[in-house]
């Protein structure tokens, strides 16, 4: 796996996470989704962290 697969797969995680966290219920959501949003993006934000020190 090349470096843009690994990138195109984190999106794709976080995009689903994203979609999944909205479909808990109201009494839920904020606390939950939150934490399920915050881990379902914290790959990818390092990726593209660790990617952009390295220029």
């Amino acid at each position: 796996m090349n470096k843009h697969e690994l990138e195109n797969r984190l999106i794709d995680f976080a995009a689903t996470s994203i979609i999944v966290a909205s479909k808990f219920e109201k009494k839920c959501r904020n606390h939950l989704s939150g934490q399920i949003i915050r881990s379902g993006n914290f790959a990818s934000i390092k990726l593209w962290r660790s990617t952009k020190c390295r220029k």
